[in-house]
């Protein structure tokens, strides 16, 4: 295409009204029709949301708007088969994720509170555009302020995709093992490591609502989240604590089994690795095998491999 490089700038700067004008030119003149007919949807998709997101005046409205687009472009790309990685696909992904965040920054500065929710859009719009260092500089922030399992596992996602592999699973299990329930919308999570776990636990046919809750088991078989690090003595307590009340709970209680099941194997799994590693007491590690075992054999079997 003569005038791929035009195209590309006026879709890196929205102006998909001549980006349309110019691509309806060429497919009078190009070979590649399919290709261009394909284009010619994508920027039609945009070109008709650009008046009504140029209309938008107040910071917040607007930058929310081309952000909850780009999720309906997402689905629109799915259920038309549009590969994102094309150059134009990029390029609209920059100037829609560039106008979101500007207008976010605008909007925080207009009043100047620390909305958390805002702040977590702020974080995603930075780590979209490959900003990874204000992305984790602002997720730190709304930490400070609020210490959310979200904004923990996003600090987690970031690092990942910023290529800090050992920080993010520090920071994944320690979010996931240390909680003692796992609630957060998948979403906001994009590393595909844990993606692929989800999808794991699933193919075994767990109920939706315990999904979640397996991530710290099957991620420790699955190698990725069995990084260890020592566990202060104020964690060794809770961890400690928290492994009583769920057997109570799971020998007491029938119906709390299947969601009592996976937090009582991750706690496990820590007191093995405390009784291994950091305080090495082979009659300790021994009876917390065995508790595993008398939960799930088969799990039992899995996780020694990776000790």
């Amino acid at each position: 295409m003569s005038n791929k490089n035009t195209l590309i700038n006026l879709l890196n700067e929205g102006n998909f009204t001549k980006a349309y004008e110019s691509l309806s030119s060429e497919l009078q003149e190009e070979n590649e029709v399919e290709h261009l007919v394909l284009l010619h949807r994508i920027i039609k998709f945009w070109q008709n949301r650009e008046e009504k997101l140029t209309k938008l005046v107040h910071p917040y409205e607007q930058a929310l708007a081309y952000y909850n687009e780009w999720e309906a472009f997402e689905s629109f790309m799915k259920e038309n088969k549009i590969n994102p990685s094309i150059p134009e696909v990029h390029a609209i992904h920059n100037f829609v994720f560039n106008k979101a965040l500007n207008s976010f920054l605008d909007s925080r500065s207009q009043s100047r509170i620390n909305d958390i929710d805002l702040l977590k859009k702020i974080s995603i719009c930075f780590r979209e555009l490959g900003e990874y260092d204000n992305s984790i500089k602002t997720l730190q922030y709304a930490y400070r302020l609020n210490k959310d399992q979200l904004i923990s596992l996003m600090l987690a996602d970031v690092f990942y995709a910023k290529g800090q592999f050992s920080h993010a699973k520090i920071l994944f299990k320690d979010t996931f093992f240390l909680e003692n329930n796992i609630a957060f919308d998948t979403k906001y999570i994009v590393c595909d490591k844990i993606n692929e776990i989800i999808e794991n636990i699933k193919k075994d046919n767990y109920p939706e609502y315990l999904v979640l809750e397996w991530i710290p088991v099957y991620g420790y078989i699955d190698s990725f989240l069995n990084v260890k690090r020592e566990l202060s003595e104020n964690e060794f307590e809770k961890v400690s604590a928290d492994l009583v009340k769920f057997e109570k709970l799971y020998y007491s209680k029938q119906e709390l089994k299947p969601e009592l099941e996976p937090k009582i194997l991750k706690k496990c799994i820590l007191m093995l690795e405390y009784y291994i590693y950091q305080v090495k007491d082979e009659i300790k590690k021994n009876q917390y095998l065995l508790k595993i075992h008398n939960l799930n054999e088969s799990l039992a079997k899995q996780i020694e491999l990776v000790l």
